[in-house]
């Protein structure tokens, strides 16, 4: 379950990420803040769906994966890729792996006990 909702996370990401803007539609919350909950997220949940053995695995790739999608940002009509937005990436990616290497193995066991994970 934990793998799926990565996965669906993941494509929920590229999918924002890279979506042309719609003119009239400008949401400005802090792009920033954004971004940072965002990969928070993708650390987090994939750091519990894959384990403690590949959390550095999944912050580097999930950082190449952010690199790639701001590379990409700067062919699409409308957006423009940003260092400050990797900036942002990395800053979840860092917070995600700080709560999971705290916290990772009490939320799996909450998990487990509520059976939300088998």
């Amino acid at each position: 379950m934990l793998r799926i909702s990565f996965y669906l996370l993941l494509a929920i990401v590229t999918y924002l990420s890279l979506r042309a803007r719609i003119s009239g539609i400008d949401i400005q919350v802090n792009d920033k803040i954004g971004h940072a909950l965002a990969y928070f997220a993708l650390t987090v949940n994939g750091g519990l769906a894959f384990g403690k053995k590949r959390y550095i695995h999944l912050a580097v790739g999930l950082f190449l994966f952010g690199l790639i999608i701001e590379l990409l940002q700067g062919l699409v009509p409308g957006r423009t890729s940003s260092s400050l937005d990797l900036l942002a990436n990395s800053t979840g990616i860092v917070i995600g792996l700080a709560i999971l290497f705290i916290f990772g193995k009490s939320i799996l066991n909450q998990f487990n006990r509520f059976g939300w994970i088998k």
